[in-house]
């Protein structure tokens, strides 16, 4: 009888629960014609605020009740004004849109919030001059953020000149970018993971929330950032050390392995006879320099094909695809052995590196280097060292002191940071 009557209970407490949530969407729809999606984001912030009313400020239930209201009231009516009321007369796919975009943006603002309860948080909105009139909310701790940052960013963002931001982030970055299409190091780095974002904006970062994204843009943005990985925090100091120094020397021979063995086969005489198996040993018809920039080409194609593929079957269909091409390309003598595996090696090991768009810059640096190569040998391979190092040195950020920060301009402290994993300490957490 006893477990009779509590199922009842549990019964009725979660179909009130559901019963509240359809009343509301209900109510939303009836009266705007809209489903708001961003309703039970809504609640949770009426809900967080009742936390804070009791545990903080020791207001009694009954206040809580009244402030939990008012402050959920207030929010649907900035959610009117600045969402939803300027696409009144727009597509209803584009409000649908929109309601989903501002309940991804409540949820980021509220992880972040639970993650850091620094009074000095700063959760900063803006409304973007574009047609859509995108949110944006720039999350750093007062204090720690630099001003100078922030003030370039804010203009950035307000004087950006798109019509839409159609890709979220993506469109933000390249409104505001310097124009360096050629470039193709990336300058922002992205991110979905709570810890990611808490741990940037207590080191003084900013995080850029965009309405109609899951995710968060990171500002700002160094190349030696791209070797950071969150979780070698997750291992103890000596170990996530190792981790940091197997992912520069993969991100190393990912660039290199190639156009250093295909230099040393086209120059058979430098090397020394103890080093004679890296040479081609089987006859082979097609040039070696297209065999390599084929395979390149080929493990691209695989990956667009298994991102079209349902999931069931996305990874079997690439090791089958790579299995039978492989196989069939060798037999009939169009690759050597040779070019297989060294390809293999740069395809598996592109996946140490944790920033998507860094390893397709390191991919186009190493296809430079091999058509430089086969054009000019040693001159050639110097010649694509240098470009590689000019287009580095010359990338320029969004904001911030530079690409090449803390080595130019030198911070010794934020480099050490960058280059092994320091202890957790009062001085360094």
């Amino acid at each position: 009888m006893t477990n009779l009557i509590q199922t009842l209970i549990s019964g009725l407490s979660l179909g009130s629960i559901y019963a509240l949530i359809a009343l509301g969407y209900t109510m939303v729809y009836g009266i705007a014609k809209m489903l708001n999606f961003a309703h039970g984001d809504v609640i949770m912030v009426g809900a967080y605020s009742g936390i804070v009313a009791v545990a903080q400020l020791g207001l009694s239930p009954w206040v809580t009740v009244i402030v939990s209201i008012v402050v959920c009231a207030v929010l649907g009516v900035v959610i009117e004004f600045c969402a939803y009321k300027p696409l009144r007369q727009a597509a209803p796919l584009s409000v649908l849109i929109t309601a989903i975009g501002v309940s991804y943006l409540l949820q980021n603002a509220a992880l972040l919030r639970r993650r850091v309860r620094d009074t000095h948080l700063r959760l900063e909105r803006l409304q973007l001059p574009e047609r859509s009139g995108t949110d944006v909310a720039l999350c750093y701790m007062e204090g720690e953020a630099d001003e100078g940052l922030l003030r370039a960013l804010r203009e950035k963002l307000m004087h950006i000149q798109v019509r839409s931001v159609a890709m979220s982030q993506e469109t933000i970055a390249e409104a505001i970018a310097p124009r360096q299409f050629w470039n193709p190091f990336p300058k922002v780095r992205y991110t979905e993971r709570p810890d990611v974002a808490t741990a940037c904006i207590m080191e003084g970062d900013v995080v850029v929330l965009v309405d109609n994204s899951a995710s968060a843009l990171l500002l700002p943005t160094t190349i030696l950032r791209f070797n950071e990985e969150i979780n070698d925090y997750y291992f103890p100091p000596l170990i996530g050390t190792y981790l940091q120094i197997i992912r520069t020397l993969v991100l190393l021979l990912t660039m290199f392995i190639t156009p250093l063995w295909y230099l040393l086969v086209k120059n058979p005489d430098t090397l020394h006879e103890n080093l004679r198996f890296l040479l081609v040993q089987d006859e082979y018809y097609v040039p070696l320099i297209v065999q390599l920039l084929l395979v390149e080409l080929i493990i691209d194609i695989l990956k667009i094909a298994s991102l079209n593929t349902p999931d069931v079957l996305s990874n079997s269909f690439s090791m089958l695809g790579a299995l039978i091409l492989g196989d069939f390309a060798v037999q009939a003598r169009w690759l050597v052995p040779e070019v297989l595996v060294y390809m293999a090696f740069v395809a598996v090991a592109n996946y140490a590196q944790h920033s998507y768009e860094m390893g397709y810059a390191t991919k186009l640096c190493r296809m430079l280097l091999l058509v430089l190569i086969w054009l000019w040998d040693w001159w050639g391979f110097a010649a694509g060292i240098v470009i590689t190092l000019t287009l580095i040195v010359t990338a320029k950020p969004l904001v911030g002191k530079g690409y090449l920060y803390p080595l130019i301009p030198f911070d010794r402290k934020k480099l050490a940071r960058l280059l092994y994993r320091r202890p957790v300490t009062k001085k360094n957490s």
